[in-house]
C-alpha cells in the first residue's frame, strides 16, 4: 500500500513539475516576442500643399549695372559725377579733350567738301575749273612734301660735330613737338667770359690776343671777340668779356678758366689776370621738329662725341605715317581729276564714277570722325548709381580702359547655377524664396527673369544659368551671396501623404493603413499625383483621416513603413502597432510602447 501512495505521489510530483516548466518557458516565449515586435510610427492621411523646388546660391547683381569704357584716347578734362551720384540715362559724367581727334574732325569736313566740290565741278564744269583743279594738285603736293618731312623728322641727327652734354628722351617715351631731345657742345668753337674790373676793361679791344688756361687741360691762345657794357658812375663793376678759342677737344661748358693778357700798349697798365667760365652759351639744344608716339632709339650718350648728320634720337608716329600715305593717295586722286578734266572724252563716266567714290569715302571718313570726337563726352547708357569711378582731372584714358559702373540697385537679381537634370522644370515667371546670409531671419520673393539656353559642362553633367529678380529689394546690397528655391511645381490644397509612406513596387505605389492597434496594417493600393522629398499627393486609394504606417521602428534600427520606400522594395508584415497622433499629414508623431515594453 505504501509504495502504492509513493508511486502516484511521484507522479503527482513529476506532473506539477512539468506543467510549471511548460508555463514557465510558454511565458519567456510569449516575453521574448514581444521584445522583437516592431513599433510602427503613424501619421494622418490630411490636406495641403506639394511643392517641389530647384535650389542653387549665387551673388546678388543689379539688373541694370553696366561698366562704361573709353572708346578714344584722351585726356580727362572734366568729371561730372562722383561716386554715388545718381544719373539718368544719357547723363554726360566724363568730359575727354584729344586735339588730335579734333584736328583729324576738322580735316575730314574738309576733305568731304573739296570732295563735293570736284565733283560739283566736273559734272558742271566752268572756264574756270581747270585752274581750280591744277590749284588743288599743287596744294596736295605741298601737303605731300610737308608729310614727308615730318616723316624724315622722325630721325634726328646732329647739326655739328659736336659732344654729347645731356639726353632728355629715353626708349618709349611720347614726344611733343619742340621738346628738347639732345644737348650738344660745339668744342670746336669753344669761349671762355671772364669778369674784368670795367676801370681795366676800357682799355681792352676786340681781336686783341689772350692767353687761357684750363686745369687739367694746359693753355690754348685765344682773342677778344666780345665786350660787355658797363656801369656808369662805377668805377669797380665788371664787364663781362668774351674769349674765343680754337677747337680744344674735352673741355665742357662750366668748367674754370684763367684768362691773361696785355692792355693797349699805349696804356702801360702790365698784364691783366681774370678768373672766367667756359661759356654754356655754346651749347645747342636739339629739340623735336615733331610730336610722336614714342621714341624707339636713342644712339647717343652723355659724353659721346658725333659729327654732323650722326643719327641721334629716332621715333615713331602712327598719325605722321597715316598722314603720309593720305597726301600720297590725295596726290593720286587730284593728278587723275586733273586728267579727266583736261581729257574728258578720254573716259567720261570714269571721273564721275571716281569722284562719287571719293566723297562716299569722305563721307564715312567724316561720319567716323564725328563719332571719334563724340566718344570724347562720356554718358551714362543707363539711369542708376556711380560707382568706381576712380579718374582725376588730367588722368590719360586709353580705348578699352574702364571709367566707371552705373547700375539701377532699385532693381536687383542673382544667378544661380541648375543642372541639366532640373532645368527643364525652371520657366521664366516661377515663383522664388530667397534668403541671404548678411540678412539672418529675412526672406525675399522673386520670379525667374530667364534660363540661359546654353549650358556649360562640369563634371560630365551640362550646368545652365537661370537668373532670378527679386520682387523687392529693401536691404539688399550687390555682392551678398543668396540661396534661391524656384517652386518649379506646386499644388496648395490636395490630399497628401508623408514621401516615406509611400512604396512603389513595379511601378504601383502602395500604402500601409492602419486598422488597429491589434491588427495589422492593410497594404492599400493608391493612385499618386505630385512627388517630392517630403510629400506625396494621392489622387485615389485614401480619404482624409486615414492613418498610415510611416516608420517601422525595429530593434537595431528604423527603416520605412513596410521596406518599399519610393523606389521599390520587399516588404514584410508588421507586429504590434505604433499609432501616431495629429491630423492633417502634418502633426508631431507620438509613440506609444506595446504592452508589457518600458515607458
Amino acid at each position: 500500500m505504501r509504495r502504492v501512495v509513493r508511486w502516484v505521489a511521484g507522479v503527482l510530483i513529476l506532473v506539477l513539475v512539468g506543467g510549471g516548466g511548460w508555463f514557465y518557458w510558454q511565458q519567456r516565449a510569449k516575453a521574448a516576442a514581444a521584445q522583437v515586435r516592431p513599433r510602427l510610427l503613424t501619421e494622418a492621411v490630411g490636406r495641403g500643399p506639394v511643392q517641389s523646388l530647384v535650389s542653387g546660391t549665387g551673388p546678388v547683381a543689379s539688373v541694370n549695372g553696366v561698366t562704361v569704357k573709353a572708346n578714344v584716347q584722351g585726356t580727362v578734362s572734366q568729371l561730372l559725377a562722383k561716386d554715388g551720384d545718381i544719373v539718368k540715362s544719357g547723363q554726360t559724367v566724363v568730359e575727354l579733350t584729344n586735339e588730335s581727334l579734333v584736328a583729324s574732325l576738322n580735316q575730314a569736313q574738309i576733305d568731304y567738301d573739296k570732295a563735293k566740290a570736284d565733283l560739283e565741278n566736273v559734272l558742271n564744269p566752268d572756264s574756270t575749273a581747270r585752274r581750280a583743279q591744277e590749284l588743288k594738285l599743287e596744294s596736295a603736293r605741298l601737303t605731300l612734301t610737308q608729310r614727308q618731312a615730318d616723316v624724315a623728322n622722325l630721325k634726328v641727327v646732329s647739326p655739328c660735330s659736336c659732344v654729347v652734354v645731356g639726353v632728355s628722351v629715353a626708349t618709349g617715351d611720347a614726344v611733343k613737338n619742340d621738346a628738347p631731345l639732345v644737348s650738344l657742345f660745339d668744342d670746336n668753337h669753344p669761349s671762355v667770359v671772364a669778369q674784368i674790373p670795367q676801370t681795366l676793361a676800357a682799355y681792352i679791344r676786340p681781336g686783341q690776343p689772350a692767353q687761357v688756361t684750363i686745369s687739367g687741360f694746359g693753355s690754348n691762345p685765344g682773342q677778344v671777340s666780345l665786350i660787355g657794357a658797363g656801369t656808369a658812375g662805377a668805377k669797380d663793376a665788371a664787364v663781362p668779356v668774351t674769349f674765343t678759342l680754337p677747337a680744344w677737344p674735352g673741355i665742357r661748358p662750366g668748367m674754370q678758366a684763367q684768362v691773361g693778357l696785355t692792355p693797349d700798349l699805349n696804356i702801360a697798365l702790365g698784364y691783366i689776370e681774370a678768373n672766367g667760365t667756359v661759356s654754356t652759351t655754346d651749347i645747342k639744344e636739339v629739340r623735336s621738329r615733331v610730336a610722336a608716339d614714342a621714341v624707339t632709339r636713342v644712339a647717343v650718350a652723355v659724353g659721346d662725341h658725333v659729327e654732323r648728320n650722326d643719327l641721334l634720337v629716332e621715333m615713331q608716329s602712327d598719325p605722321l605715317q597715316v598722314q603720309l600715305q593720305q597726301a600720297v593717295n590725295e596726290v593720286a586722286v587730284q593728278e587723275l581729276d586733273l586728267k579727266n578734266l583736261v581729257e574728258p572724252l578720254a573716259d567720261p563716266n570714269g571721273s564721275v564714277r571716281q569722284l562719287q567714290t571719293k566723297v562716299m569715302s569722305a563721307d564715312n571718313t567724316l561720319r567716323s570722325r564725328h563719332t571719334d570726337v563724340d566718344d570724347l563726352t562720356v554718358e551714362a547708357p543707363v539711369g542708376g548709381t556711380i560707382s568706381a569711378l576712380n579718374l582725376h582731372i588730367g588722368d590719360r584714358i586709353t580705348p578699352g580702359g574702364a571709367l566707371f559702373r552705373v547700375a539701377d540697385y532699385t532693381s536687383m537679381q542673382v544667378e544661380i547655377s541648375v543642372d541639366e537634370l532640373d532645368v527643364a522644370k525652371v520657366k521664366p515667371g516661377l515663383p522664388a524664396t530667397i534668403t541671404l546670409d548678411a540678412l539672418p531671419g529675412k526672406k525675399f520673393t522673386g520670379k525667374v527673369l530667364k534660363v540661359n539656353p546654353e549650358g556649360v559642362f562640369k563634371n560630365d553633367i551640362a550646368n545652365f544659368m537661370v537668373t532670378v529678380q527679386f520682387n523687392e529689394t529693401d536691404g539688399l546690397m550687390a555682392g551678398m551671396n543668396a540661396t534661391v528655391s524656384v517652386q518649379v511645381q506646386g499644388k496648395t490644397d490636395v490630399l497628401r501623404v508623408p514621401a516615406r509612406a509611400v512604396q512603389v513596387n513595379q511601378g504601383r505605389a502602395m500604402v500601409r493603413v492602419f486598422k488597429g492597434e491589434n491588427e495589422q496594417p492593410e497594404l492599400r493600393p493608391v493612385e499618386i499625383g505630385l512627388r517630392t522629398s517630403e510629400w506625396v499627393e494621392v489622387i485615389k486609394g485614401l480619404n482624409e483621416g486615414d492613418r498610415v504606417v510611416t516608420t517601422e521602428v525595429r530593434q537595431g534600427g528604423t527603416q520605412p513603413a513596410g521596406g518599399f520606400g519610393m523606389f521599390g522594395g520587399a516588404g514584410r508584415p508588421a507586429g504590434g502597432i505604433v499609432p501616431a497622433g495629429g491630423g492633417g499629414g502634418g502633426g508631431a508623431v507620438q509613440i506609444r510602447r506595446p504592452e508589457g515594453g518600458r515607458q
